[in-house]
């Protein structure tokens, strides 16, 4: 495969697991009716297998309810969910980053180089 056509495929992964990442919030304040529906059902591999709650059981539902401004009910489903959609943002952004950033192959200046500089 030609280094232009891997480049191009490597971009377009970035780009699609960016949007993805991202793309968490706004499923969940779509979902977010839905999800009390489902009550019920449980949809973690880890549970239907196992029958305990995995370290991630409730992050789903309290992003959710942290989307829409419910703030403690977010918190009773899981603690850790200002942690996990800071990762969800970060991950997003810097794979979006590196979608957009043009290549730093050779001749590619790197932005964070500083040269001929008197510090």
């Amino acid at each position: 495969m030609a280094p232009v056509t891997e480049m191009a495929n490597t971009r377009l992964s970035y780009l699609a697991l960016g949007l993805a990442l991202l793309g968490v919030f706004p499923a969940a304040w779509l979902l977010y009716p839905w999800l009390w529906r489902l009550e019920g059902l449980v949809l973690c591999p880890f549970r239907l297998v196992t029958g305990l709650r995995c370290p991630f059981c409730g992050l789903t539902r309290a992003l959710a309810c942290a989307i829409r401004g419910e703030w403690g009910r977010a918190w009773g489903f899981h603690p850790l969910w200002p942690a996990a959609a800071l990762t969800l943002v970060l991950a997003g952004v810097w794979c979006l980053w590196r979608a957009w950033a043009p290549a730093r192959g050779v001749g590619g200046r790197k932005w964070w180089v500083v040269k001929d500089s008197n510090l």
